[in-house]
């Protein structure tokens, strides 16, 4: 038995976009929300759980996404301008990023958030930033892979 190494190790845009991202992404997270709430019955409207959001629900729970659910950030656009911040400026201990030009006038960054674990997840602020995004299905509309 030893440590893993356990992190995100993404490419993505060099910069994001806020006027094409910011928006889509702060609906995301409010769907996430939503779909929280009614699974935990919290949801005043009493409205059922679409398709898409039992998939959801069964991918948090069922597939080792998460032990338990996500916390969701309880301001969007606090949580969302902390992690344009943080991937346009690289602002944690625990992550290594650098810009690449791959074809003329294409620069993209990659970036590798995470630490050595005995099988639990990384506590750094940039593997969490990462996860929640991931989780809550961000990487497509920020244009991270």
């Amino acid at each position: 038995m030893g440590a893993d190494l356990v992190g995100y190790h993404v490419i993505g845009p060099a910069t994001i976009d806020l006027a094409r991202s910011k928006e889509p992404c702060l609906r995301q997270l409010r769907q996430c929300a939503r779909i929280v709430a009614a699974w935990t019955k919290e949801d005043e409207t009493g409205a059922p759980l679409e398709e898409e959001q039992e998939k959801w629900v069964h991918q948090w729970t069922h597939e080792g996404l998460c032990c338990d659910l996500v916390p969701l950030p309880d301001d969007p656009e606090g949580w969302f301008n902390e992690f344009v911040n943080f991937w346009d400026h690289q602002g944690a201990r625990d992550t290594s990023s650098h810009v690449k030009e791959l074809l003329p006038g294409v620069r993209l960054r990659v970036v590798f958030a995470g630490a050595q674990t005995w099988g639990d997840c990384p506590e750094g602020v940039g593997y969490n930033l990462l996860y929640q995004a991931h989780i809550f299905g961000l990487f497509p509309l920020l244009g991270i892979i």
